[in-house]
């Protein structure tokens, strides 16, 4: 569909490149930002799509920044973001592209599937600082209720019918250009998670919506980039939920942070009983408490809207 730009971010995410590319249709203008990744990735880009554009940045300064760039440099008036380790089913991008178009003050996403093709939940709510908790805690985790998860249950209407939803997964992401612009884009101080929501609620304060489509369908093998893996993700994952509850209130995110401090210890104690079960260990406590400290002193000011 002419008028879309395709953005695709790497880092260290060569593996299952050129098959998320060659689904991209041919149509479409594709830009591939390469964040300081050392695994080939761009020669894999240039040797899947000779058309793409493919832009190299010394370092990685994460996905959110990875985004903007890739957005800036494209031509469409709708951007479709694309992890490097999805693969989209015939039509589900031109389906997301259409609807973007149609409903520019909008974003869209695509229902999800997992490497073997069956269905994810991913019709999210809107976060929470108990979602966080009941993820932790070993007790809350056997025994959640429905209302604590942050995804919609496999049975609801949503993974049918679509509609709006509080937020979309940022594997694939539709948009157009000009709401982009007006929102500032991604805000770059999320490295890794979180930014999507936090695009999502930007959005929608403008009185866009966060839609839902089942009937575009996109398959996510998997978090494949290095950034995701150990320490580092779990850093960036405390960091970036301190931080995004902190832009919805100073006063509540400190509180937020101060309770999932407060979880994390409570797990690192339960996980030091030897229970015959995989421990996370105390480096996986130290990175948890450094990225909330981190998303606690973070400048949370919104985005500035982009120059047309």
């Amino acid at each position: 569909m002419t008028g879309t730009s395709v953005v695709t971010v790497l880092h260290n995410s060569a593996d299952d490149l050129a098959a998320c590319l060659d689904a991209v249709p041919a149509e479409m203008e594709l830009v591939v930002v390469d964040n300081g990744s050392s695994d080939g990735g761009a020669e894999i880009a240039r040797a899947a799509r000779p058309d793409a554009k493919v832009i190299l940045s010394a370092e990685n300064r994460g996905f959110g920044a990875g985004c903007n760039r890739g957005a800036r440099e494209g031509a469409g008036e709708v951007m479709i973001f694309l992890n490097p380790d999805t693969r989209a089913l015939p039509g589900a991008l031109e389906r997301l592209a259409a609807a973007a178009a149609a409903e520019p003050d909008s974003i869209f996403g695509p229902a999800l599937q997992d490497a073997r093709g069956r269905p994810r939940v991913n019709a999210r709510r809107r976060s929470h600082v108990w979602h966080e908790v009941a993820e932790l805690l070993p007790a809350a985790r056997r025994w959640r209720p429905a209302g604590l998860s942050r995804d919609r249950p496999a049975g609801h209407r949503v993974y049918s019918d679509g509609g709006s939803v509080d937020y979309l997964q940022g594997a694939c992401l539709a948009v157009a250009r000009r709401t982009l612009e007006a929102v500032g884009g991604f805000d770059e101080t999320f490295f890794i998670y979180s930014e999507e929501e936090d695009l999502c609620e930007r959005i929608a304060r403008r009185g866009g919506r966060c839609v839902y489509d089942p009937l575009a369908c996109v398959r996510h093998i998997g978090e494949t980039s290095s950034s995701k893996t150990g320490d580092f993700a779990t850093f960036h994952l405390y960091r970036s939920r301190v931080m995004l509850y902190r832009k919805r209130g100073e006063r509540s995110g400190r509180a937020s942070a101060a309770l999932l401090a407060l979880a994390v210890r409570l797990t690192a104690l339960w996980d030091a009983v030897p229970l015959g079960r995989a421990a996370r260990g105390a480096a996986w406590r130290r990175a948890a408490l450094a990225g909330l400290r981190s998303g606690l002193r973070a400048d949370v000011r919104p985005p500035e809207p982009w120059c047309a």
